[in-house]
């Protein structure tokens, strides 16, 4: 009877502890695999400490993180992730007030003041070894996973859990938008785009030069803008590129187009690249309009050009 008892704690004890336990500090499950990293997941891992959570001794991670680009950080979930070469967890993480996050991206247009995070880990939920630390976001409305490796990483021992931070803390700038692959025809321009192409400055401060191409675009048809990517399509004779837009607040297009009756204060995107990622060239400047799915919706042609003169870029009006 003993034997018996004993086997069945070995099956199914250390579930039972981790459901005793509540939500804190216990590893959720993902049927989804993790996507390849993503530069948008901008983070820092600051501190590991000592704690009591339900009257066991345990760790906790605190530090920032947030999703580039995303204007609207609470329509996504954001979960710690501890990856091993044998094994992947998922933690819960509670929001923290960050000002001093807020204060250094403050140029991005986005409300961070909540980007401050912390996550209670046990022990016992994971084998010893060394884990990377990463981020990973889910939309709450259609599931997708944007997932982005941290500056830390966790080594498990039989008995201590130690962090190492590995990279700086506070990224100088923006990271590079991302290049997306066009696997298909690009469609036909169309008129239901309503935009505008503001500017292109840039930021020399640091031995790579990265330019900011910023403007704004919505469909006016469209009662829901938050549904749509946005992508910008830099094409010339040899290339095409299509980089992902960021997302920026427009409240001055919001009022511009308040009879539309639509929520358009979103509409601003920005991008960014750096010094050498695009051929020199003289390349037409486009906005692509995707679905959740991928597929394309709607695409439109700006009356600007983007051209590499004297080693540097501007940005021209079409003759």
């Amino acid at each position: 009877m003993v034997w018996i008892l004993m086997l069945l704690f070995l099956a199914f004890g250390p579930k039972l502890v981790a459901v005793f336990r509540g939500a804190e500090g216990r590893p959720v499950a993902f049927e989804e695999a993790l996507p390849e990293p993503d530069a948008k997941v901008t983070s820092n891992v600051e501190i590991l400490k000592n704690i009591y959570s339900k009257g066991q001794k345990s760790e906790r991670l605190d530090g920032w993180a947030f999703l580039y680009g995303a204007t609207d950080q609470s329509l996504y979930d954001r979960y710690l992730v501890l990856k091993s070469d044998t094994q992947t967890l998922f933690f819960p993480t509670k929001d923290g007030q960050r000002l001093d996050v807020q204060s250094a991206f403050s140029a991005s247009g986005m409300d961070l003041q909540y980007s401050g995070f912390s996550a209670t880990i046990f022990y016992d939920d994971f084998v010893p070894g060394t884990y990377q630390i990463g981020f990973v976001f889910q939309h709450r409305q259609n599931g997708s996973l944007v997932y982005g490796l941290s500056n830390g990483t966790l080594k498990r021992t039989p008995n201590t859990l130690t962090l190492t931070i590995t990279a700086p803390p506070m990224p100088s700038r923006p990271p590079d938008s991302v290049l997306v692959n066009l696997d298909r025809h690009l469609p036909d321009p169309s008129d239901s785009i309503t935009d505008y192409l503001d500017d292109l400055s840039v930021d020399d401060s640091t031995e790579l030069t990265q330019y900011q191409l910023s403007g704004w675009a919505f469909l006016p048809g469209e009662a829901d803008q938050s549904q749509f990517e946005r992508l910008i399509v830099l094409r010339s004779s040899e290339h095409i590129y299509a980089l992902q837009a960021t997302s920026v607040p427009r409240p001055d297009v919001q009022k511009a187009y308040q009879s539309l009756g639509i929520d358009v204060s979103n509409s601003g995107f920005t991008i960014y690249y750096s010094e050498g990622s695009i051929a020199p060239g003289e390349y037409s400047i486009s906005v692509l309009f995707t679905l959740p799915d991928g597929q394309y919706h709607s695409y439109a042609v700006f009356q600007q050009k983007l051209i590499q003169r004297d080693d540097t870029w501007i940005l021209a009006d079409k003759p």
